[in-house]
């Protein structure tokens, strides 16, 4: 099966460009890039995890092992027991996500405008094949990486935890992957962040 992506480049993510407006999502940074490609006629829904595998070979030469995630659940949630208690993963779970083999999972909870802000960090193995889109197709706020970040439990501000998670990878010259689209696009669009000099590699 021959794919046709439109690829899309962005020499520095901070001026306007036909990417994404990454100031929404990463304001008053520098020296970064990005890269996008996009499979027209085939949706995030059904194709989100295959494109976005086929990016992380291409930057990674391999997928063998497995991909780093980053998420933040969105909206805020209630200060509740069971909320406390499940914390991220055990919300994910509780979506269809099969959760179990997942590796290194860590969770978070921060206090928020007007709730509690959940963040999440796991190991996904290559083997688990179709999790990665149900993830995907559950979270708005999700990011994936060629390395992990520094899980530090006393970032300040707390809300900004995911935002400081993602600026660390860029830091020691890591890439960070993530879906563009609402979930009802027909199209698939996966973007890929980092340094410039990493980025132009993969160009």
């Amino acid at each position: 099966m021959t794919i046709s992506h439109v690829k899309r480049y962005a020499e520095d993510i901070s001026v306007k460009n036909e990417i994404y407006n990454f100031n929404e999502l990463l304001p008053n940074v520098v020296g970064l890039s990005a890269i996008s490609w996009e499979w027209p006629g085939y949706s995030r829904r059904k194709h989100g995890e295959q494109l976005l595998k086929e990016m992380y070979i291409a930057i990674n030469n391999n997928i063998s092992d497995g991909i780093h995630s980053m998420m933040q659940l969105v909206p805020e949630q209630p200060d509740t027991k069971i909320v406390n208690y499940k914390k991220t993963w055990g919300l994910i779970k509780n979506s269809g996500v099969q959760i179990d083999l997942f590796l290194k999972k860590e969770s978070f909870i921060d206090s928020g405008i007007s709730g509690l802000v959940l963040t999440g960090y796991g190991y996904i193995p290559t083997a688990l094949e179709g999790e990665v889109q149900k993830l995907i197709d559950l979270e708005e706020k999700i990011f994936f990486s060629t390395i992990p970040p520094k899980l530090d439990v006393d970032v300040f501000p707390q809300e900004k935890r995911l935002i400081k998670w993602l600026h660390i990878i860029f830091n020691n010259d890591g890439i960070v992957l993530f879906i563009l689209g609402r979930f009802d696009e027909n199209d698939a669009e996966v973007v890929a962040v980092g340094r410039k000099s990493v980025i132009d590699k993969i160009i």
